[in-house]
């Protein structure tokens, strides 16, 4: 079966993509780096970002890229405003990305965790060993995903002031509901780890 699936991809990618991932609105920033093969769809790409951050990919998503919106939720409700969706069965290589370009991920409307995507390099495949042809890899990061479901920026900054002072009245329930949640907390290895995953289909 392995054999199988790596044959869906013949030829292998031309171009591997070097992205910064970073949440937008909180600082210090929560971020990765990650590189991805070109041959990757928006939808393995939504895969990479879920496992390289952190989250449990239980809510809806989208991509905006020069103002084009990709989903894969083609319902027209995808964010509540009626807006029209592209497929996001699209390869990374067929959106003509640019170096330094910048686009935007939105994770869980609810709480929209809005994601800046930078496109920090763009290399020809032949300069990369076969692995990284076939496999995502982050190759630094910092700081812990926020907790899902926490209730977006808003909701995160009380979580902070909830793990400063414990032993405020008005920190009980996060500090029951936190567990031992460390936002400092970053393991690339277990990040490599779920990388090596195969994308959900």
């Amino acid at each position: 079966m392995k054999q199988a699936a790596k044959a869906a991809r013949p030829k292998g990618p031309n171009s591997i993509f070097v992205f910064k991932i970073s949440i937008k609105g909180i600082r210090p920033q929560i971020w990765r780096s990650v590189q991805v093969p070109g041959d990757f769809s928006l939808a393995d790409f939504h895969h990479v970002i879920q496992r390289a951050m952190g989250w449990y990919n239980a809510h809806l998503h989208s991509f905006t890229i020069e103002k084009e919106t990709y989903s894969d939720d083609l319902s027209n409700d995808r964010s509540g405003f009626g807006e029209d969706a592209e497929d996001e069965s699209v390869t990374l290589e067929r959106l003509g990305l640019e170096a330094k370009q910048r686009f935007l991920y939105t994770y869980d409307f609810g709480d929209n965790w809005d994601h800046q995507i930078l496109v920090s390099k763009i290399l020809p495949a032949q300069q990369c060993s076969q692995e990284d042809r076939l496999y995502p890899l982050c190759l630094k990061g910092e700081r812990a995903c926020p907790p899902e479901d926490c209730g977006g920026v808003y909701g995160y900054d009380e979580v902070m002031e909830a793990l400063k002072n414990p032993e405020a009245e008005s920190s009980a329930d996060w500090t029951e509901w936190l567990g031992t949640y460390d936002p400092e907390f970053f393991d690339i290895d277990a990040v490599n780890k779920r990388l090596r995953e195969e994308p959900a289909g």
